[in-house]
């Protein structure tokens, strides 16, 4: 798989989530989700990531890939299950004291602050907000990967399900589907 964003970085906080969650959702774990891949798709995800040393961009979506592949079985909606429960996991770190203190519109008015914390390049901004929503937007990264486009959704909807369990993220535009930026509509 080629993804065409060199120049952008993860942090090792986001590979090391995805397989906590493989250990934590698929039987056998780690060890048995990197047997059912081949020597080509285990290489990049062979090495041990540090939570604070930068990525490389392509790994992130690989791994997802593979997630999706293996354990989701091909499964688009795994994507968005993967992406909630690792909202619900963040919210249990250093994010639990955003979330704790604030209402969701304050949360969205500081969304880039958890975006740049794990990717090098890009932002999440609010760029429009109602009484009871608002739209986030990722901004300068026209290359984003669809695949990081649906886990964004996914863990949307994970944070802001940790105040109303009707909260819901709907994409609105797509780099993907000839618009400007990736746009997500949160109501609750």
């Amino acid at each position: 798989m080629t993804v065409e964003s060199s120049q952008m970085k993860v942090k090792g906080t986001l590979l090391r989530g995805i397989f906590r969650d493989i250990k934590e959702t698929f039987p056998g774990g780690i060890p048995e989700f990197l047997n059912q891949l081949t020597e080509e798709e285990r290489e990049p995800l062979k090495k041990q990531f540090l939570h604070n040393l930068w990525y490389p961009y392509e790994t992130y979506i690989h791994l997802i890939a593979m997630a999706l592949k293996i354990i989701g079985k091909g499964d688009i909606h795994y994507v968005d299950e993967l992406a909630f429960r690792s909202a619900k996991r963040d919210l249990g770190t250093l994010f639990k004291l955003i979330t704790l203190l604030t209402d969701p519109h304050i949360v969205a008015k500081r969304a880039s602050i958890i975006w740049k914390q794990k990717f090098s390049r890009g932002n999440l901004v609010q760029a429009d907000k109602t009484e009871r929503g608002f739209v986030l937007e990722v901004v300068d990264f026209p290359e984003i990967h669809p695949l990081h486009c649906r886990i964004i959704k996914g863990y949307i909807e994970g944070v802001g399900n940790n105040w109303f369990k009707s909260f819901q993220a709907e994409k609105i535009g797509c780099v993907h589907q000839g618009h400007a930026t990736c746009r997500y509509r949160c109501t609750w």
